[in-house]
């Protein structure tokens, strides 16, 4: 589900206001913020966030951040709800929403990133934010083909390496996310390593996060379970 537009503004700059499953995005023009709302009873909302546009490359625009936003606050929602919404005011708690939700705009930030081709301001989040040695990411041009094709790497504070490649970046990421769990984390579950297992997970599932918000296919709302209906019956064998 993307955001619907309800109202526009056109004058020196395009303003906007927007829906979403949850939430609502207003973007002023004058001031260059995308305010996100949760909407209210009595046809209000309040606040919850505040974006400043002018600390974004140009290439992310209001409507773009406002979509790839509630494409994230989707899957957190079905994160939480362990499947059951995509709605994240109903799932998560009032008192406990604005800090997700700033979770939630820093992970599509970084989605944009990625879409624009940004690989080394992405990769620097990773590195200011969690305790490894590296990450990287590049976009090789094919020698053979004339298509591109995607290569990442990370490697743990204690040495410890994975690496993949693929056609699209975010079969990348979900590759790695996948791989760190699989050839890295097992390696840091050990006395002092403990600590960068955790930081590696959380990458792991940060990773897993935006490869579902940059992948075209992938819907949230198809990804919610459907209800158990009737009577619980036992198989007879």
């Amino acid at each position: 589900m993307r955001i619907e537009i309800t109202h526009n503004e056109t004058g020196d700059g395009e303003g906007f206001e927007a829906r979403g499953a949850s939430l609502f995005y207003s973007y002023d023009a004058l001031l260059s913020s995308l305010d996100i709302h949760k909407p209210q009873k009595q046809k209000t909302s309040s606040l919850l966030y505040r974006v400043d546009m002018k600390m974004l490359p140009p290439e992310s625009t209001p409507v773009f951040l406002a979509n790839t936003t509630e494409k994230a606050a989707q899957i957190f929602a079905l994160a939480y709800s362990d499947q059951n919404s995509i709605d994240i005011c109903k799932t998560i708690h009032r008192t406990r929403l604005t800090p997700i939700l700033s979770t939630v705009v820093t992970t599509a930030k970084l989605a944009c990133e990625l879409k624009n081709d940004r690989f080394t301001t992405f990769t620097d989040f990773f590195a200011q934010h969690y305790d490894i040695n590296k990450l990287q990411i590049d976009k090789i041009q094919s020698k053979i083909a004339k298509d591109n094709f995607y290569r990442a790497s990370i490697q743990s504070v204690h040495s410890n390496t994975a690496s993949v490649a693929a056609a699209d970046i975010h079969t990348l990421l979900q590759a790695l996310s996948e791989r760190i769990l699989r050839d890295v984390v097992v390696f840091e579950y050990d006395g002092e390593k403990r600590k960068s297992a955790q930081t590696l997970l959380q990458i792991s599932a940060r990773l897993a996060a935006i490869a579902r918000i940059i992948d075209e296919n992938y819907t949230p709302e198809a990804k919610i379970r459907e209800p158990i209906t009737g009577p619980y019956k036992r198989d007879q064998g």
